[in-house]
């Protein structure tokens, strides 16, 4: 027998004291007629709730009754719901065979496997935006693209990763543009340093030549002042020496004089006594004599040693000129042939070396940029290699996942599965208009569900006359119950 709704009773639901309805066994078209506010919408939507369970509405309960009670007779099924005034008491719900006997599992169970395998809700599913339209049409169509997207996001991750780096070259090799060309060809820069290197020993082997000739001019200017002062300060020491000996004679003479004097006055004190004092008077004539001689020879060493420095000091000082002048004749000498090799002795300039030393840094320094231009070309060619790569695997995902949707019956003429979306006659589901939605989710709900009992209808009036007659002829083809309200 047929799931058919064979009969629906309310009794206290949402205003109405009582109803029942019991469509013909032989009629796939069940027309709800009624006055407005009469109930009709409230009849299906008890309907809807007994079979399909929900949220319920803000006031199941008519006012002022204790409790509502759906009644159902689907196929060989019964089915009751007893909804409590009291909110705090959940409904109870209770499935029975055609003979009385109460089925094996929970009502919601029941309830819940009739769902899942007789019931669809096109209003919701027309109300579905592009995303979550798509992903049901997957579901249905079991079309699983797990593991292509789980490819494609890893290899679209690492492709931005890999880009990322590849911008970061590309941006690097920017800067080694228009490089100017590298040509040259240069000596050693050891060689060239060495060679500047003894140039600069040679050049100051010259300024330390003129060095000493320089010195041995002032020496040469020098030299004939110093045996002028040197024999200046050996005739003052001789000048010296004669005014002492001047002294040391005038000294002599004087004292003996003073003596002399001495004598005579002594005598003269004498001469009373001659006769008793001629021994004494002869005695210290003697003693005088002997002092006169004794003052004599020493005044005369004396002299004499002084006179011995006198000649010796000017032999020194002859000897010591004549050994000056032959230093300063030897020196003039040594001048003048240094002076002759100095004027055959040139400098050399390092200032070429130095413009190849600066060639040679500005070429290796080019020769940097060159050689870091090379690498980042080849890091770039690897990433972008690499990134080719990626793109490649990105590409082969997305390609299988249109070849599993090549391969994919799609439920509903019309309708095109892509990679990444939903179209309807190639424009995307959410722009359809909401007719065109609803008759395309009835002809998947009818399509997917071959074993599809009842469709209910709750406003005909948002698919219109046209739509409503063709879901009639569309019914009546599948044998399919429809029920609505007539308005």
């Amino acid at each position: 027998m047929k799931n058919w709704v064979k009969k629906l009773v309310l009794k206290n639901w949402q205003g109405i004291e009582f109803m029942e309805i019991m469509p013909d066994d032989e009629s796939y078209i069940v027309q709800i007629e009624g006055d407005n506010e009469a109930g009709k919408s409230r009849a299906l939507r008890g309907l809807y709730y007994l079979v399909c369970g929900g949220k319920l509405p803000k006031e199941p309960v008519t006012k002022g009754q204790k409790k509502a009670e759906l009644y159902a007779e689907i196929g060989d099924y019964t089915l009751r719901a007893i909804i409590k005034a009291d909110k705090d008491k959940s409904p109870t719900f209770e499935v029975r065979t055609k003979d009385g006997a109460k089925v094996d599992i929970s009502p919601r169970e029941w309830t819940a496997k009739r769902l899942s395998e007789n019931t669809v809700d096109p209003y919701r599913l027309a109300s579905m935006n592009d995303k979550e339209f798509y992903e049901y049409i997957k579901k249905v169509t079991n079309l699983d693209f797990t593991e292509e997207e789980k490819e494609i996001d890893l290899n679209y991750t690492r492709r931005t990763e890999v880009g990322r780096q590849l911008d970061i070259k590309k941006k690097a090799l920017t800067e080694y543009d228009n490089l100017p060309e590298l040509d040259g060809k240069f000596r050693d820069e050891t060689d060239i340093l060495k060679e500047q290197e003894e140039i600069f020993k040679h050049n100051r082997a010259i300024d330390d030549f003129n060095e000493q000739i320089g010195e041995l001019e002032t020496e040469i200017k020098d030299t004939p002042k110093a045996i002028e002062d040197y024999a200046k300060r050996m005739d003052e020491h001789i000048k010296g020496s004669n005014q002492e000996l001047d002294k040391i004679k005038s000294s002599t003479i004087k004292t003996i004089k003073e003596t002399a004097e001495e004598m005579e006055s002594t005598n003269e004190r004498r001469k009373q006594q001659i006769e008793t004092l001629k021994q004494e008077i002869t005695d210290l004539v003697k003693k005088t004599r002997d002092k006169i001689k004794s003052l004599d020879e020493d005044s005369q060493k004396e002299i004499n040693l002084i006179v011995e420095d006198i000649k010796h000091t000017e032999k020194e000082k002859d000897a010591a000129t004549k050994d000056k002048n032959a230093e300063l004749d030897k020196i003039k000498q040594d001048f003048e042939d240094k002076k002759k090799q100095s004027e055959s002795m040139e400098k050399k300039s390092t200032e070429s070396l130095t413009e190849e030393l600066v060639k040679i840094k500005e070429y290796s320094k080019l020769k940097s940029k060159y050689d870091r231009r090379e690498v980042l070309m080849t890091e770039k060619n690897e990433l972008q290699g690499r990134h080719d790569e990626l793109d490649s695997n990105v590409e082969a995902a997305r390609q299988k996942k249109l070849d599993k949707i090549k391969a994919a019956k799609t439920p509903a003429k019309g309708l095109e599965v892509t990679d990444d979306g939903i179209l309807i006659d190639g424009i995307p589901f959410e722009q359809q208009s909401k007719s065109r939605k609803i008759k395309l989710t009835m002809e998947i709900s009818i399509e997917l569900k071959q074993d599809i009992a009842t469709m209910i209808i709750e406003d005909v009036k948002v698919i219109g006359e046209k739509m409503k007659n063709e879901l009639i002829e569309m019914e009546n083809k599948k044998g399919i119950q429809l029920l609505f309200e007539k308005i």
